[in-house]
């Protein structure tokens, strides 16, 4: 059973009714440390603003006894910076957290899954991120209640400080990882390594220039030989 000792983060902005339906998933769920993240809306983009601080309305009906924390931006920023500085901002507090976005909605199961997981795995340094994410119907040839998996999925999911402090921000390596064999490494087929080449050479300037999050997050994993642990049922 769920001991709703694990601090939770929602990260939300501007889609109403999806916050709407991730809150209240968290709120049947009713963690003891809750954090809640908002980025800024722009001034020069007044429903933005509107549906922003409708979002950020949600705070008042925190109704559990938990301990709450909040940061909602008072300028905006972009979204990579947004999204990074979120997460920043747990694990600077949390030494493991679960994070949803405001289009993730959890069921009570996945919050048990996650705490057992980071419990079970948190000093085996070849698991980096626990997932709630199972799309592949019926695939669960060894009938487990989850696999490990060389692929992230980040559509509710849950790490440890330790994991996410290892990510270099000051450079992508998608090229290198390419150069070094990382990507040879780490999968089996031809079509995944070429998946994955291609991938990283189509996007190296943006990925350069945003250090978007979850793509670095991503390839680190793989450069660190990680594993990523999933379901056997989407939760």
């Amino acid at each position: 059973m769920w001991s709703r000792e694990i601090p939770v983060l929602l990260i939300a902005f501007g889609r109403v009714e999806y916050a709407r339906q991730a809150f209240e998933a968290i709120k049947s769920a009713k963690p003891k440390k809750f954090y809640f993240y908002t980025n800024k809306g722009r001034e020069n983009h007044p429903n933005e603003c509107e549906r922003n601080e409708m979002v950020r309305a949600l705070a008042k009906e925190v109704d559990w006894d938990c301990n709450f924390f909040t940061w909602f931006r008072d300028e905006p920023v972009d979204m990579y910076t947004s999204l990074k500085g979120a997460i920043d901002w747990i694990f600077k507090e949390e030494k493991k957290a679960i994070i949803l976005e405001e289009d993730c909605v959890a069921s009570l199961a996945f919050f048990d899954f996650a705490e057992k997981m980071l419990n079970k795995y948190e000093n085996d340094n070849r698991v980096w991120i626990i997932s709630g994410d199972n799309y592949v119907e019926d695939y669960n040839p060894h009938n487990t209640d989850y696999h490990f998996s060389k692929n992230t999925m980040i559509y509710g999911w849950a790490s440890w400080r330790e994991r996410w402090t290892k990510i270099d921000w000051s450079h992508s390596h998608n090229i290198e990882w390419i150069e070094n064999g990382v990507i040879d490494a780490s999968f089996s087929t031809k079509k995944q390594r070429n998946f994955h080449k291609k991938r990283l050479r189509k996007t190296h300037d943006f990925i350069e220039r945003t250090k978007c999050w979850d793509t670095m997050f991503f390839y680190t994993i793989l450069q660190e030989n990680g594993l990523c642990i999933m379901p056997a049922y989407n939760l």
